[in-house]
């Protein structure tokens, strides 16, 4: 379980990166990526950085080699703005929790549907006894 301390860490690493990401950063690579999540390790000296791309799988890959050729000036920003004894050392991460989201959604809906279907067939067939069955 992550401290308070480093909790608040996390949240101005992703408040900084995104700020520098929008304002600062003049790569047009580094247009349409969103900071998502930061997790931040417990001595605060590895920061791991998920992010989204708005756009296609090109897109993405595009911003992914943008990210690995600003991290020395994102980590420098960081240093900057956050004034700890040590600037975390950045790790950015392509964010796959949406795409895993849809699946559970699909396959949660899938379920249903077959659900559905079959608690239909049950409820016509009838088994003699009337429809008590739930």
């Amino acid at each position: 379980m992550a401290s308070r301390r480093t909790n608040r860490v996390a949240a101005l690493l992703q408040e900084t990166i995104a700020t520098e990401l929008i304002h600062g950063a003049k790569d047009p690579g580094l247009a349409g990526i969103i900071v998502t999540d930061v997790d931040v390790s417990p001595d605060l000296r590895h920061a791991r950085v998920y992010y989204r791309v708005l756009g296609t799988d090109a897109e993405s890959e595009r911003a992914q080699r943008a990210l690995r050729r600003a991290t020395g000036y994102l980590q420098a920003a960081v240093g900057r703005a956050m004034r700890l004894r040590y600037t975390p050392e950045l790790d950015f991460v392509f964010d796959p929790t949406p795409d895993r989201a849809r699946r559970v959604d699909a396959l949660l809906e899938a379920a249903g549907a077959e659900a559905e279907e079959g608690l239909g067939a049950t409820i016509e067939g009838g088994d003699g006894r009337g429809s008590t069955r739930r």
